[in-house]
């Protein structure tokens, strides 16, 4: 999670899920975002809850990425080539 912009403000808070053979064939990723927090699964099983920012309130764009930057390690140790695969995203609205 980020929030607060990207200069001396910016702030995060994460946590790294242990989810044994996620790296082996498909998994559903999910988040409920609750009006008061977030709750993130893996395969229908809670990895994380959090407020941490604060909960954003107005709509956002979904991004899906491998992106890899200082925060996830140095480039030249990543495996590369590597795959990101995507089947399907779907939102759901709760009424």
């Amino acid at each position: 999670m980020h929030w607060d912009g990207y200069g001396k403000s910016h702030r995060s808070k994460g946590k790294v899920a242990d989810v044994p053979g996620v790296m082996e064939g498909f998994h559903t990723f999910a988040l409920w975002w609750k009006s008061d927090e977030y709750i993130f699964y893996v395969d229908g099983k809670e990895t994380w809850r959090t407020r941490a920012g604060g909960v954003c309130q107005v709509p956002l764009y979904i991004k899906l990425s491998d992106e890899i930057g200082t925060w996830a390690g140095k480039i030249q140790d990543a495996q590369l080539p590597d795959q990101f695969l995507v089947d399907y995203v779907r939102v759901y609205d709760l009424k």
